[in-house]
């Protein structure tokens, strides 16, 4: 299963707000109503085939009077809605959608809806909080970039956060030499820009490597190895130019610490793509 916060949001939202249109007494417009809603549950994945597991407690959240969803996970609140379906498809003798329609009037089946939908939207703001992404592309950059170092067969140690300018050391499994590396984080498909700092100009070591990461959207990340040398003349060059290029208004550009680092071209960008060889070790 892949979807994220936003798009289930969505789709649920919608199911959410059809409910306002159901009467509590058309019986077969709240059969076909759950009959898409468990049909939604199974393509997309929403399921749990050890769902005797939760029968217990699915039993008793029914028959409960004050109900509080909040106790439950979302993966739960989601088990709940598709054992309706198990159990609506394995009845027997009762007429097809008495299950739907009992637990759809005394409420179980609006309230679980409810709160997913609240779970769903946190997340949802959550996942799209600029400031809680920037965060969270850089400590994603981080493991993904160590990640693939193992992948390749280095031995590759993240640091703790107080050790200036190096988020992860990087050795072959001998041990007998070692690069360290700081690693920068972007999350947009097409984006080439890093954003750097003035400790980047002064951060220089023939051992000091940046690994560029573009981790595309939730697609299969882009790597960049880059010099520090190379970052350090490239950033600080970038800067001066912009610094001495006068704004729409005629005035010079304020001074600040902050820095990017944009690849020139496609030539330039495909020089450090992948280029795990300039460690050397």
């Amino acid at each position: 299963m892949k979807y994220n916060n936003d798009y289930l949001f969505f789709k649920m939202s919608e199911f959410n707000d059809e409910m306002d249109g159901i009467s509590i007494d058309d019986d077969q417009r709240i059969i076909d109503f759950v009959d898409r809603l468990e049909k939604f549950i199974y393509e997309h994945g929403l399921i749990c085939r050890r769902y005797d597991l939760y029968k217990d407690g699915w039993y008793a959240f029914e028959r409960c009077n004050r109900r509080n969803p909040k106790k439950l996970t979302l993966y739960a609140l989601f088990v709940y809605l598709f054992i309706y379906s198990r159990e609506e498809h394995m009845c027997g003798g009762y007429e097809y959608g008495a299950s739907y329609t009992r637990t759809y009037k005394n409420g179980t089946i609006p309230c679980i809806i409810k709160e997913i939908i609240n779970r769903l939207e946190k997340a949802a703001i959550n996942e799209d909080s600029e400031s809680d992404k920037a965060g969270s592309w850089g400590i994603a950059g981080e493991l993904f970039v160590a990640a693939e170092l193992t992948r390749r067969g280095y031995i590759a140690t993240l640091t703790s956060k107080n050790t200036k300018a190096i988020d992860i050391l990087v050795a072959q499994k001998e041990g007998d030499s070692f690069v360290g590396v700081q690693v920068k984080a972007c999350n947009k498909k097409n984006q080439k820009k890093w954003k750097m700092s003035k400790s980047s100009e002064e951060n220089v070591k023939d051992n000091l490597y940046y690994v560029l990461v573009n981790l595309r959207e939730g697609n299969e990340p882009y790597y960049y190895v880059v010099p520090s040398e190379y970052i350090a003349y490239r950033i600080k060059e970038d800067y001066t130019k912009w610094l001495h290029t006068p704004r729409k208004d005629g005035n010079n550009h304020p001074e600040t610490s902050m820095r990017t680092f944009e690849f020139i071209d496609e030539d330039e960008e495909n020089q450090f793509r992948d280029a795990w060889y300039l460690f050397g070790i």
